[in-house]
C-alpha cells in the first residue's frame, strides 16, 4: 500500500515535557478575491525530544548542503515583488 505525500507550506511546532509535535498544513489559497484563504490540517507528528534534536541535526546540514549546492535559500522575498504577483493573480 502506497503511503500519502503531502507538500506543506506551514508547519505548527508544540512543545511539552515529555515529546515536541509538528503540526503539518497547507494554506490554500481562495478561489475569490472575496472569501478568506483557508488552512488544511494534514497529520500531526509527534516525537521525543531527542528525536526533534537528532531531526533538528539532520535537517540543518541538509539545508546547508543544498545552499553550499545551490546558494543562499531567501526566506524574505522582496515584499515589492510579491505585491506586484498578487496584483497580477487578482488577489
Amino acid at each position: 500500500m502506497e503511503k500519502p505525500v503531502y507538500y506543506t507550506n506551514r508547519i505548527g511546532i508544540g512543545v511539552s515535557n515529555l515529546d515536541f509535535s509538528l503540526v503539518v498544513a497547507r494554506k490554500l489559497a481562495s478561489s475569490s478575491p472575496d472569501k478568506e484563504d483557508t488552512e488544511e490540517v494534514l497529520c500531526t507528528i509527534l516525537m521525543s525530544p531527542q528525536h526533534a534534536k537528532i531531526f533538528t541535526e539532520l535537517l540543518c546540514k541538509n539545508v546547508k548542503q543544498y545552499e553550499d549546492l545551490f546558494g543562499t535559500i531567501v526566506v524574505n522575498p522582496d515584499e515589492e515583488k510579491f505585491k506586484k504577483m498578487q496584483d497580477i493573480q487578482g488577489k
